[in-house]
């Protein structure tokens, strides 16, 4: 797992080395919507956690394949995270062990990291605008946890295997385009899995995209 980052950073300046290729280069920033899916397996009680709001900001080169297919290369910062008024949990041995949770206000969990993510990108073309349907492996590497709570902090994995896909609508002038995307970043690793805990992340990012050619667009 160690070897995943380099291997990427490799692709990344592979990428960068053939510029003369590239047709777009660009930034996005936006909200995301994140929260947490944490079970306490030990005890078989899985936690609800409210949503928490956050930014994500990436920067990205593409490359057009065809008409209909593009390739770009991402990179940038997530906060993903929830909300929970979980503060532990007690074993009440006088009630045949029923399990106790104990809740008290609101606690903010904090987890941030640097995303690295190569998309396929459809291209449909109307009149005036683009939509662009993308999907595409990612790595997470973990960059700070934080939390208000006083249930304390879990040991964290430090990379995070998942899935972009979503969708962006596109409005193009003559040597930038304009546009808002909304997309899902999966996790297929848990954040945590140790001591009785599971957590995984799950994030919903809405955002505006701009991107400027390198060569006038067809």
């Amino acid at each position: 797992m160690k070897k995943i980052p380099l291997i990427f950073l490799i692709f990344l300046s592979s990428f960068i080395s053939k510029a003369q290729f590239l047709n777009s280069f660009g930034i996005n920033s936006g909200i995301s919507f994140t929260n947490q899916h944490v079970e306490l397996y030990q005890i078989d009680y899985k936690l609800e956690t409210k949503t928490k709001i956050g930014f994500y900001t990436e920067v990205f080169l593409e490359r057009t394949i065809n008409e209909k297919f593009a390739f770009s290369v991402n990179f940038g910062y997530q906060q993903k995270g929830s909300c929970s008024d979980f503060y532990g949990y007690a074993i009440n041995h006088i009630e045949n062990n029923e399990v106790e949770i104990l809740k008290g206000d609101d606690y903010k969990f904090f987890i941030d990291y640097f995303s690295f993510y190569p998309l396929i990108i459809y291209k449909l073309n109307f009149q005036h605008f683009d939509l662009l349907p993308f999907i595409g492996p990612r790595i997470d590497i973990l960059s700070c946890y934080s939390t208000d709570s006083q249930f304390g902090k879990p040991d964290c994995n430090k990379l995070i295997a998942g899935l972009t896909a979503g969708a962006e609508l596109q409005y193009t002038l003559s040597r930038f385009a304009i546009g808002v995307e909304c997309k899902e970043m999966i996790d297929f690793t848990n954040a945590v899995n140790a001591n009785g805990l599971k957590i995984r992340n799950n994030a919903f990012n809405v955002g505006l995209k701009l991107k400027f050619f390198i060569h006038q667009p067809a």
